[in-house]
């Protein structure tokens, strides 16, 4: 049975929090207490305690660095021997450490570098850890990676949106916003939300773990859970728990199918033109929407209408709702974030007597084909030429012969 973590995060996470969730989900204490001489870091000693933060037990892992006692668990800090990636990369691989381990930390580090090295400007090999202290970052990353595998764990998930903070934060380039720029960098693509707090809730270090480690940013799937975990991060505040939490279980036959987050924007009309209806919808599709419909309804008053539809990535659910203001005679627009489970999904080519047709087919989580359909033109370009049905077509494709 293949093990799955998801992650609930109020109040952000750091490397440190990642660390502590993890101990706390039972990972091997005393490979992790060995990694900083695994990793030739003398000057590095690693502090495991249980702690409270608000309402919640948790374990705090505080990487300390000799001469930095005074801040343990922050990434603002001096460089070190792992300050450009070159370094770190070569500290990696000389370290005792499974390939998966290696190969896993090798590439959250580079994301690390390539975001600082976009936001500032500069080369990739010029790059070095300005916000992220070298060997607390180094650890934070190959020991997550080190604590996943003693734990087993195949797959993990992450609840959005994901709290970023708010304010500014002091750096070496001076004041900055919230999130810092590495941050926003590393979390295009996923949705994320401003505050609760003024304060940095996510640091670059962790955003890095968020990007390299989480397979699906979604609602929690289903699964029969064995075990939480809670990991601490530095700062207390009463106001809210600075904790990260991980639910470790089993998925059932349901968590089979995927999900992610998508937008459904929606309007109703009842003063429209019928023959402008299949305009819309192709101009909804043409910007990037997933799906695009119209359903009959019955209006106030008892006038019949048309309810439109569209559904797509986040990323473009404003621009399909300015769509429906333009090309509708709707006053306004609904757009909601919703989850949806769906099959994977991947494309084959097959050959027939007469050429190649598309095949889409739907992929469980372990790869096996639950469905597959001959693509509809591609069968119908052949019937057409060839004067033949589409249904003699679709199913010689099927069969994959020529």
């Amino acid at each position: 049975m293949k093990r799955h973590l998801h992650l609930q995060l109020p109040s952000g996470i750091s490397g440190d929090m990642w660390l502590g969730m993890l101990v706390d989900l039972g990972a091997d204490r005393k490979a992790l207490e060995a990694l900083p001489t695994a990793l030739g870091l003398d000057d590095v000693r690693l502090e495991i305690a249980r702690v409270t933060r608000g309402a919640f037990a948790a374990t705090r892992v505080g990487v300390i660095v000799r001469g930095n006692e005074d801040r343990p668990g922050q990434e603002h800090g001096t460089h070190g021997p792992a300050a450009h990636l070159s370094d770190a990369l070569a500290i990696i691989d000389r370290a005792p450490l499974s390939r998966g381990v290696k190969e896993k930390s090798s590439q959250a580090m580079r994301l690390l570098f390539e975001a600082e090295a976009k936001v500032h400007g500069i080369a990739l090999e010029k790059t070095h850890l300005h916000e992220a202290s070298a060997e607390d970052t180094l650890i934070d990353i190959v020991g997550a990676y080190l604590a996943l595998e003693t734990l087993e764990i195949a797959s993990v998930s992450c609840a959005t949106p994901l709290p970023v903070g708010s304010g500014t934060i002091e750096v070496a380039h001076g004041i900055v916003p919230v999130p810092a720029p590495a941050v926003v960098e590393l979390l295009q693509g996923i949705a994320i939300e401003s505050g609760p707090l003024a304060a940095e809730m996510i640091t670059p270090t962790g955003a890095a773990l968020l990007r390299s480690i989480v397979d699906e940013f979604s609602d929690m799937p289903a699964m029969t859970l064995s075990k939480t975990g809670i990991g601490a991060g530095y700062r207390d505040d009463s106001r809210l728990p600075n904790v990260a939490r991980g639910m470790l279980g089993v998925l059932t036959e349901a968590a089979d199918l995927p999900s992610r987050r998508i937008a459904v924007i929606e309007t109703c009309v009842d003063d429209m033109n019928p023959q402008d209806i299949p305009v819309v919808i192709e101009r909804l599709l043409d910007a990037s929407a997933r799906d695009a419909f119209v359903t009959h309804v019955l209006m106030k008053k008892g006038r019949p209408g048309y309810l439109f539809t569209a559904i797509s990535d986040l990323d473009d659910a404003e621009a399909l709702a300015q769509i429906l203001l333009e090309h509708t005679s709707t006053l306004g627009v609904r757009v909601r974030e919703e989850s949806r489970r769906e099959w994977r999904r991947d494309s084959i080519d097959v050959e027939t007597p007469w050429g190649p047709v598309r095949i889409k087919r739907a992929l469980s989580r372990d790869g096996r084909v639950v469905r597959a359909q001959p693509e509809f033109e591609d069968c119908r370009t052949i019937a057409e030429r060839e004067d033949l049905s589409v249904d003699e077509v679709r199913r010689r494709a099927l069969r994959g012969d020529s």
